[in-house]
């Protein structure tokens, strides 16, 4: 199950699920191994999704009905430490040609039937928490 944990954010996603993967890249590394940090969690039920004041919630149109995806729709979770947060988180997906339906919420998202969920990771999305 995921969880946030505090350190330098009171929120920090302990990263014991996300952390990293090993994935073959022969054709760009001469078949070296090489260490995949990844952004996100796919999540499957709503003890999956890590406890938040807030949560912004958003269907990527890009990534829906292909991939991981195929067939489904690509919904994401960003878990937010603040309204102040959640503001920024939402209004950067409503520049995006690519997100619709974005939310703010402060009840834990439901995993609907027909949707590819992920949970992205605050600490390594830093774009979309305007921390770049």
């Amino acid at each position: 199950m995921g969880r946030w944990s505090g350190e330098s954010t009171k929120y920090k996603y302990d990263t014991d699920k996300i952390g990293t993967s090993t994935k073959q890249l022969s054709h760009r590394h001469g078949g070296r191994n090489k260490q995949e940090h990844k952004m996100s969690l796919h999540v499957t039920q709503q003890s999956e999704i890590p406890d938040a004041p807030f949560y912004v919630t958003t269907t990527d149109t890009f990534m829906s009905g292909w991939g991981r995806a195929e067939n489904l729709v690509n919904r994401l979770i960003l878990p937010c430490e603040s309204s102040t947060e959640a503001n920024r988180v939402a209004d950067y997906a409503r520049g995006r040609s690519d997100q619709k339906n974005v939310r703010i919420c402060t009840t834990k998202p439901r995993i609907r039937p027909g949707t590819y969920t992920q949970v992205m990771d605050p600490e390594k999305s830093t774009a979309w928490y305007g921390r770049e």
